[in-house]
């Protein structure tokens, strides 16, 4: 059922990412990013399909890949690489079908961008990818010894100053706009949009705190064995994973056991954990 759900996540997203381009990127040439954006500028330029643009590219970069790469390194990006500009060109008769010329190009952006980054999320929560400029950045983080973060605003930042040249200024911050947007979703989306809480808890009085959430929430509880770097104390740490509508509450009945607790508090993307139908069955008291 897992690969089952991988490969539906996978072809779905794709299938998204190309409606997305053709429906809001195409009729206002937004060249934001990858292989997809400068088939935008080439077309432009020379008339060249995107289809066949993408294709060819992909192509080379997907042989590239396994020189520079390796095998095991490719896998995960030859079936983006040969869907995606497939179903751009599937989906291109959608430009026509339906028709947003209307809306305010703000609007296209932001909306295209969420759409476009809720597909990556998807794409990469597969553990696939696109392929294009990915397998580049990959390239050059291996051989140049720099971050992937570097590596993506290098590229993509190379396609946003080739529309700024071929469209013009107005094009480009259209096409940051996109890019941002892309970036924000594509990883909330991959990583997930949970409210979750960890909270870390330092009290002398770990057991009540403990019992009190256990009780009340029916949350399992986690104790590490610390040592405070100034005090040199050993002592009990306590992680608990909580609802974010829980936190204000939890987090004043902890201050009432022990005014002195210390509470540190993080986001948390993804709370898996077992037995999760028994404790959503439990009742605050």
């Amino acid at each position: 059922m897992l690969i089952i759900k991988k490969y539906v996540e996978f072809l779905l997203g794709v299938f998204l990412a190309a409606i997305v381009f053709n429906v809001f990127f195409v009729p206002d040439n937004l060249a934001a990013s990858g292989v997809s954006g400068l088939s935008l500028i080439i077309n432009k330029l020379f008339n060249i399909d995107k289809f066949i643009f993408m294709l060819i590219v992909n192509i080379i970069l997907i042989l590239l890949s396994f020189l520079l790469l390796g095998y095991k390194d490719t896998l995960r990006s030859i079936l983006g690489s040969i869907l995606f500009p497939l179903f751009i060109k599937l989906t291109a008769p959608l430009i026509n079908m339906i028709s947003i010329n209307e809306v305010d190009i703000l609007i296209k952006c932001l909306v295209g961008g969420f759409l476009y980054g809720f597909s990556l999320g998807l794409i990469f929560k597969s553990g696939f990818t696109t392929g294009g400029t990915d397998i580049i950045e990959s390239i050059i983080v291996r051989y140049l010894k720099v971050s992937m973060d570097k590596a993506i605003i290098f590229i993509d930042g190379l396609i946003v100053i080739s529309c700024a040249l071929v469209f013009g200024i107005e094009h480009m911050i259209y096409a940051l706009i996109i890019l941002i947007c892309m970036g924000i979703y594509s990883n909330k989306f991959m990583l997930g949009i949970n409210d979750d809480k960890v909270m870390f808890i330092i009290s002398n009085k770990n057991e009540e705190i403990k019992n009190y959430l256990i009780k009340h929430y029916g949350y399992g509880i986690t104790l590490f064995p610390v040592m405070g770097g100034y005090t040199l104390t050993r002592f009990n740490l306590l992680m608990v994973s909580i609802k974010r509508e829980y936190y204000y509450e939890i987090r004043l009945h902890v201050l009432e056991i022990d005014n002195n607790a210390f509470i540190s508090v993080n986001n948390s993307y993804e709370t898996v954990y077992v037995n999760k139908e028994y404790r959503n069955k439990i009742k605050k008291a």
